[in-house]
C-alpha cells in the first residue's frame, strides 16, 4: 500500500469545490458552541513537503486564551492587518520565526467559530525552500513545536470523538492522539476534516 503524504493533501485541496466538500464534512462532525460577536482570527495549517508533516505549536500555560493547548500557528486580527492572510502570516512569523516569503498559501477552509469567542479562518500553506528545522520560537507564546506526520494524521484509528462538560453544557469534541499529545478542539477538528478530504480524494 502506498503511503500518502503532503503532496496528496495538496492535491486533495486543489479542487474548485473545496468549500462545498468541507461544508458537507462539517455536518457530520462535532460543532463548537457559537458565541455572539466573535473576534476575527486566522491560522495556518502548515505543511512541509520535505518532511511530510504538519507543524503545530504547544502554547505556553500563561497564554490568556487556550493556555497549554496544541494549535496551529496564527492568532487574532490586528488593526495593522489588511487581510486575514496577513494576520496568519504575521502571527506565524511572530510565533515560530518562519518568514512570509517562505510560505505559500494554497487555500482556506472557510470560517470556524470557537468556544473562546473567535471566528477563525484556517489557511492551508506549504513551506517553500526553507529549512523547517531552523525555527526560532517565541518563548512567551510557544513552549515547543510538534511535527505531526501526515501518515499518522491519515490513519483514522488515531482519531476520536468524545463528550466533555463545558460551561455551555455537554459537548462533543474531536481529537487526534499522537505520542503523548492530545490534539483536540478546533485544531483536532480541522485536522480531521483535512484527513477525510485527503483519504476520499
Amino acid at each position: 500500500m502506498t503511503t500518502l503524504g503532503a503532496s496528496d493533501v495538496l492535491k486533495a485541496i486543489s479542487g474548485q469545490d473545496l468549500l462545498n466538500q468541507i461544508q458537507a464534512l462539517r455536518t457530520t462532525l462535532p460543532r463548537p458552541p457559537t458565541l455572539p460577536t466573535p473576534y476575527q482570527a486566522a491560522v495556518i495549517i502548515l505543511l512541509s513537503e520535505a518532511d511530510n508533516d504538519i507543524i503545530l505549536i504547544k502554547r505556553t500555560t500563561n497564554m490568556p486564551v487556550h493556555p497549554g493547548q496544541i494549535s496551529f500557528p496564527g492568532g487574532r486580527f490586528d488593526d495593522t492587518d489588511i487581510t486575514l492572510e496577513q494576520t496568519a502570516l504575521r502571527e506565524t512569523f511572530e510565533e515560530i520565526g518562519i518568514p512570509e516569503k517562505a510560505i505559500q498559501l494554497i487555500a482556506h477552509m472557510g470560517e470556524w467559530p470557537t468556544v473562546s469567542g473567535y471566528l477563525v479562518t484556517p489557511y492551508i500553506g506549504v513551506i517553500k525552500k526553507y529549512d523547517a528545522t531552523r525555527h526560532v520560537i517565541n518563548p512567551a507564546e510557544v513552549e515547543y513545536l510538534i511535527r505531526l506526520p501526515i501518515s499518522h494524521l491519515l490513519n483514522l484509528e488515531n482519531h476520536y470523538i468524545k463528550l466533555i462538560e463545558t460551561p455551555y453544557g455537554p459537548h462533543e469534541v474531536y481529537g487526534i492522539l499522537y505520542q503523548e499529545h492530545d490534539i483536540w478542539g478546533l485544531t483536532g477538528l480541522l485536522l480531521g476534516v483535512l484527513a477525510r478530504l485527503t483519504i476520499t480524494s
